[in-house]
């Protein structure tokens, strides 16, 4: 599946050149274009994720294609590329619609991160969209409720549920698009859902405990919304200072939650980096004083790391490795009951 759509428009041969080689290597369809009529005609039959237009100068009032797509309202996210942009046209980013500026003769892997952010800009706002719609409606059902005051507090708890749950919903499908950033992390929490709903299962917990530990765990990595691209799909080992921002992401990820009624699953996405003998972050907690569900997705998140191939790091284990690895960090890292409801469990959850 392509990572998105892009429409360069520019007579520019060097832009074009690399938007339709590095872009299209980078798994987009691109489409190049230097007449902007025929491309105004393609930006409005064609829903582009991304429209790339070349400018000469700094005036963007004179950009007869750029007048067009701010008339037409396009979905598209627009970025302007020119080697003579101003402070004043920089200022006239709202007013236009334009998600960013680069040069014409900008360096490849620029592109590419520009590129991708706009799409995942796109993605996140098409999310917000879609709930925004569905607490509108929810909005709407209060007005109608309110006229009801004899059913009132029995209305009023399923409304606030609904509402709860619609929330969370939004928080989730933001957390999925940040899985979808890049290719590494697609999938994983819901991978790590899996596994931790079937160690739970294993060890017993409640129905409410386990529903709890799945919720966690599709919300684990949403801390990671505040993380940049650039350390996210570093190629090779992070700096010290880039994991210390990794390392920030469960205490960004509980700010996030903190909104939500979901003090359980909050205490979960928080601690589900403690390790078993307290050398894990942010707090260092150990053994009981971590959450018995938190243990259960720290290892089921860790499994799953081990099993999937990362930016940051140069290889990864089979399953049976990582199975071993996992026995020798019983004790230390991982509590060693859920080790064992794991080990019984495995053959189950491959």
């Amino acid at each position: 599946m392509a990572e998105g759509s892009v429409l360069v428009v520019s007579d520019d041969s060097a832009l074009s050149y690399h938007a339709k080689k590095d872009l299209t290597r980078q798994n987009f369809n691109v489409i190049v274009e230097a007449n902007e009529a025929l491309a105004m005609n393609m930006a409005k039959t064609n829903n582009f994720d991304v429209i790339i237009l070349s400018i000469k100068g700094d005036n963007l009032e004179h950009s007869r294609l750029l007048l067009d797509i701010k008339s037409s309202k396009l979905d598209s996210m627009l970025i302007v590329a020119s080697d003579s942009y101003s402070v004043s046209s920089i200022s006239d980013m709202q007013r236009f619609g334009i998600f960013g500026f680069l040069p014409s003769s900008l360096d490849q892997r620029n592109l590419f991160l520009i590129v991708k952010q706009a799409v995942f800009v796109k993605k996140v706002r098409n999310i917000v969209k879609i709930h925004e719609e569905k607490i509108l409606s929810l909005e709407k059902q209060i007005v109608l409720l309110n006229k009801k005051v004899e059913d009132g507090a029995k209305n009023t708890v399923s409304l606030y549920r609904n509402l709860q749950e619609s929330y969370i919903g939004s928080v989730k499908a933001l957390a999925q698009a940040l899985d979808a950033r890049d290719g590494y992390t697609h999938s994983h929490s819901q991978n790590v859902a899996k596994y931790a709903v079937v160690i739970a299962e294993e060890m017993g917990l409640s129905v409410s405990e386990i529903k709890d530990i799945r919720d966690a765990c599709e919300l684990h990595d949403i801390g990671k919304i505040g993380i940049r691209d650039a350390i996210l799909s570093k190629e090779g080992p992070l700096t010290d200072s880039e994991w210390r921002q990794m390392r920030e992401h469960p205490l960004k990820g509980a700010q996030i939650l903190k909104s939500l009624d979901l003090k359980n699953v909050l205490e979960l996405v928080k601690q589900h980096h403690e390790h078993y003998d307290g050398s894990g972050y942010p707090e260092g907690k150990k053994n009981g004083e971590i959450l018995l569900g938190a243990r259960i997705v720290s290892l089921a998140d860790a499994y799953d790391a081990m099993c999937s191939a990362r930016a940051y790091k140069n290889k990864y284990f089979s399953k049976a490795e990582a199975v071993e690895e996992i026995k020798r960090s019983s004790g230390k890292q991982f509590d060693p009951r859920v080790v064992e409801a794991f080990l019984r469990v495995i053959d189950r959850i491959q």
